[in-house]
């Protein structure tokens, strides 16, 4: 994750926990905050305001995480006239709700405002780890606008610089396009020393929800690399519950190596 990055979150009651079996991020939504990073970190902590993203990037590439990748915001949840053909239906046709399946970027500016070199390369990098943390594709249709879900509203504007994020977050330094890498996760590790399961989130400061032995072989639904670090490492296991350990205390403390 950029170096920039510090995260903020928001009030409770404006994002979920988790995401409704079976979805997971599957594309990245562009936003214009049509105001500050400093207003944006105000209104998203706010409880009347019921909406967030899961990130915020600066003019000056400084980078607010507010939401979880892991969990549910609320920033495109309406669907109006789209005209993104990687939406998600239900089998009787209706919309799925796409916060289930997206993750949500602001920035910071108004939609006829010029993107600083510092916002867009700070955005691109971003694009780029998240893509790979999920495997999502880095193209047109996985990299999208709020406009092109939500048709009435001009979100992120005309001068968002979406063919050069694109471009910048799918390409190596070479110059050749290189596909996100593939990240297998375990799909079950083995506690190493006993080992608490944090309820809902990956932190030392979540309760406990219970407390496993060591040498006991647990199930992995997920993984996050933006956990509390601990001992220098992030990674934490998800259970199918939605429940969290520290990876560090089991016998594969990255699940990407």
């Amino acid at each position: 994750m950029p170096n920039t990055t510090k995260f903020v979150g928001c009030a409770a009651s404006n994002f979920r926990g988790g995401r409704p079996a079976p979805y997971r991020p599957e594309a990245i939504v562009i936003h214009i905050m049509a105001g500050t990073l400093l207003g944006t970190d105000a209104w998203f902590a706010n409880p009347a305001s019921v909406v967030s993203a899961h990130y915020g990037v600066g003019k000056n590439g400084e980078i607010h995480q507010y939401v979880r990748e892991e969990d549910t915001a609320f920033h495109a949840g309406r669907v109006t006239a789209p005209s993104w053909t990687g939406l998600r239906k239900t089998s009787n046709g209706k919309f799925v709700n796409p916060n289930y399946y997206t993750i949500g970027i602001e920035h910071e500016g108004l939609p006829d405002d010029d993107w600083p070199e510092a916002q867009r390369a700070a955005s691109a990098e971003l694009i780029a780890e998240i893509g790979g943390r999920w495997q999502i594709p880095i193209d047109p249709l996985h990299v999208v606008r709020h406009h092109d879900i939500f048709r009435s509203k001009p979100c992120p504007g005309a001068k968002a610089p979406m063919e050069e994020l694109i471009r910048r977050a799918s390409t190596g330094p070479a110059g050749i396009a290189t596909p996100p890498p593939a990240v297998t996760a375990p799909t079950e590790v083995t506690a190493l020393v006993n080992l608490n399961v944090r309820a809902g989130q990956p932190s030392t400061s979540a309760p406990v929800r219970r407390v496993v032995s060591a040498g006991t072989v647990l199930a992995v639904a997920g993984f996050t690399a933006t956990g509390q670090t601990v001992a220098d490492n992030p990674f934490w296991y998800r259970d199918a519950a939605g429940d969290y350990f520290w990876a560090g205390n089991t016998n594969r403390p990255n699940p990407t190596a």
